[in-house]
């Protein structure tokens, strides 16, 4: 019986596929059940909060990646605030400047009393929803109004399917990353796919519908949700070096003891690239 333990990075499908071949158990939902109760029972550990008791961990619904609960945090925000850590440990975090567009969300909420440096933000795009949120920065992540080389981090959570035009988002988060600095994301992956899914295109004329209209909650618009646009593919690795990173890749973190799985997989991608 395997220990559940496997933390690795990948470059491709072809990689995936070898990789799944060597442990066929990241595949199998059973041990992703198996990851989850043993939390319940026996709690995670994790170098953002520490030794989390069981306690405070929560099966709050079926799908394992959103609903995976620890200290409130879903199993694929605690793998982003794992990849943060290590990258906090290389440079220190008293100054560290780590931006996120999202501010009024449980995550965006944990991370401006967490860091002195954070600065999150909502995607509000007219009068009526910055009404709604006066105190909340307004950003499209397609044309950011900070100066260049202003964040040492970019935390990027489920954000990346919902843009219009995300090679140009891709761009705009390289230029307002210093050089060596970080972004960190995961988002709905197709990672049986070399190209993801368009869903939806903008077009001056309005948006066009390509497949079923897809939507996901959204904090601030509420309603039916946002609209889904693109599920990416592994071809992401390459957009995101042709936007300005130097290094790229997708990290896989599947952790019995971290609590890391999602609802098909008994792991969490997480896309990693440094300016």
């Amino acid at each position: 019986m395997n220990d559940l333990e496997l933390d690795t990075t990948l470059q491709s499908l072809e990689a995936w596929r070898a990789l799944r071949g060597e442990h066929p158990w990241i595949a199998d939902p059973a041990s992703a059940q198996a990851i989850a109760a043993h939390a319940v029972t026996h709690g995670v550990e994790s170098r953002h909060f520490g030794a989390v008791e069981a306690v405070d961990v929560e099966i709050a619904g079926p799908n394992l990646r959103e609903n995976f609960l620890a200290r409130g945090l879903n199993a694929r925000l605690r793998a982003v605030l794992e990849c943060l850590e290590e990258r906090l440990d290389d440079r220190g975090r008293d100054d560290v400047r780590i931006y996120a567009p999202e501010a009024i969300t449980p995550f965006g909420r944990h991370m401006a009393a967490r860091f002195e440096g954070f600065e999150g933000s909502e995607y509000l795009p007219d009068e009526a929803a910055r009404t709604r949120f006066p105190n909340v920065d307004h950003q499209d992540l397609g044309a950011l109004t900070f100066e260049d080389e202003r964040f040492d981090v970019v935390l990027c959570n489920e954000v990346f399917e919902h843009l219009p035009a995300l090679d140009r988002a891709l761009a705009e988060l390289a230029r307002v990353l210093r050089p060596g600095g970080s972004l960190l994301t995961t988002f709905p992956f197709v990672y049986e796919r070399t190209t993801g899914i368009v869903k939806a295109v903008a077009r001056a004329t309005g948006v066009a519908l390509l497949d079923d209209a897809e939507y996901h909650d959204d904090p601030v618009a509420g309603g039916r949700g946002a609209l889904v646009y693109e599920i990416p593919g592994w071809d992401i690795l390459a957009r995101t070096r042709a936007a300005g990173f130097a290094r790229v890749q997708m990290r896989f973190m599947a952790s019995k003891r971290r609590g890391l799985c999602e609802r098909d997989l008994a792991g969490v991608f997480v896309l990693c690239a440094r300016r």
